[in-house]
């Protein structure tokens, strides 16, 4: 679970340290920082998300990005209407403006 604000947001996360401090819970993975940054956040959904598959597109203007993240939801509601997305960007690609799309909102 991360401790970034629990509302449509999301924060790249670039250091070990940085990802220590902000995430906790028992999925912790090692991640390579030296390659890549880790962009987390969330998203509201009103049913249960079974699964979803993130797609990252480069803009014509530099480091501007439109991450769409497709999901398939359960029929069932949910108690939580956010749920947490997690995307690895290599380093090389620097992100100053990114719009989120939520594709199939079912």
């Amino acid at each position: 679970m991360s401790l970034i604000s629990k509302e449509e947001s999301y924060t790249i996360i670039t250091t070990k340290s940085e990802y220590d401090s902000k995430v906790e819970g028992d999925c912790h993975p090692e991640i390579d920082f030296t390659t890549y940054n880790l962009l987390i956040g969330y998203l509201g959904n009103a049913k249960k998300v079974s699964s979803l598959k993130n797609t990252l597109y480069r803009a014509c203007e530099p480091n501007t990005y439109t991450l769409e993240v497709d999901i398939e939801s359960k029929d069932e509601e949910t108690e939580n209407p956010l749920f947490t997305y997690h995307l690895l960007v290599p380093k090389n690609e620097q992100i100053d403006d990114l719009s989120v799309v939520l594709l199939n909102n079912k």
